[in-house]
């Protein structure tokens, strides 16, 4: 079978622990896939760092919003468009700007960027999230409630407010040595795809 194969096989289980190939003896570890990823989780690491960015969501956790008023923005999330005040200024402000300017320059690689608070609810994204809030899932809530845990990958999705199929990295923001927020990135299988074949030549 193509290669090709062999990879869809493997983005589609990046979530357990090994990933067999089928009919091939190899096996491709969390450190593998890890690998694989490095250069992204390295320069999504380095952007998490930025002091714009840890200034935001500091500033935002310091609103010290309610969970009611979170979970009632994530149902009326739905029902508004981007030009919605709520919406525009996920992308709008400094740091909107800075991630919205990242995936436009990189588009054959992220799919998007977005970056949330304390609490799991957005600060900043491009393009505009399917939801606003994030605390709910383990993109989010794998590396905020777990420090040992630098990065998360996420399994092969189709992503609705990219249109495209991505695999989420998230990784913490941090402040003084404690985690104040989480950084979110999705890279398009087409990125994927091209650095798994390069590692096999």
């Amino acid at each position: 079978m193509p290669k090709l194969f062999y990879l869809c096989l493997f983005l589609a289980t990046l979530a357990t622990n090994t990933i067999t190939f089928a009919s091939e003896d190899n096996n491709l570890s969390r450190h593998e896939i890890k690998h694989l990823l490095r250069h992204k989780i390295i320069a999504l690491s380095d952007l998490a760092e930025s002091p714009l960015l840890i200034k935001e969501v500091e500033e935002e956790n310091r609103k010290s919003k309610s969970m009611d008023n979170i979970l009632k923005t994530d149902r009326m999330w739905r029902t508004i468009d981007k030009t919605h005040p709520i919406k525009k200024q996920m992308y709008t402000s400094k740091t909107g700007a800075l991630l919205k300017g990242i995936v436009e320059f990189k588009n054959s690689s992220y799919s998007e960027i977005f970056l949330t608070d304390n609490q799991g609810a957005n600060i900043t994204s491009w393009p505009i999230t399917s939801d606003y809030w994030q605390g709910d899932e383990d993109k989010w809530s794998q590396v905020f409630n777990h420090p040992a845990n630098d990065v998360f990958i996420g399994n092969l999705e189709f992503d609705e407010s990219s249109n495209t199929n991505a695999v989420q990295i998230s990784v913490p923001i941090i402040k003084d040595k404690k985690i104040i927020g989480v950084l979110i990135a999705g890279i398009k299988l087409t990125y994927l795809q091209a650095k798994y074949l390069r590692s096999q030549k």
